[in-house]
C-alpha cells in the first residue's frame, strides 16, 4: 500500500497523510480498536469519519477519499489520513 498511499499524498493536496507503524504507535491502536493492518483511518478535524481495513486499489482509496471529502466538505476539509502498518 505505500506506493499508492504516497501517489495520493501527493494528488491530494487538501488531504494529510501519515504513515504509522502499529508496533511503535499502540497508543492509537487502542484508541480506535485496529485489529488488523493494513488499517487506513480518514478523520476530519480528530474525528473519526471513516475507515478501511485491508489493502485497498489505487482506484478505491481515491474514490473513498472523494467520496469522504464529498460528504464532509461543508465546515471544512479531511485533516487528515493515517494508513496503520504492521
Amino acid at each position: 500500500m505505500e506506493p499508492i498511499i504516497d501517489k495520493i499524498d501527493k494528488e491530494f493536496k487538501e488531504v494529510e497523510v501519515k504513515k504509522l507503524n502499529a508496533v511503535e504507535n499502540f497508543d492509537l491502536v487502542s484508541k480506535y480498536g485496529i485489529k488488523m493492518v493494513p488499517t487506513i483511518l480518514f478523520l476530519k478535524d480528530g474525528k473519526l469519519v471513516d475507515s478501511s481495513v485491508g489493502a485497498m486499489t489505487e482506484a478505491e482509496l481515491r474514490k473513498k477519499i472523494v467520496d469522504i471529502l464529498r460528504t464532509t466538505k461543508v465546515g471544512g476539509f479531511l485533516s487528515g489520513t493515517c494508513e496503520v502498518v504492521g
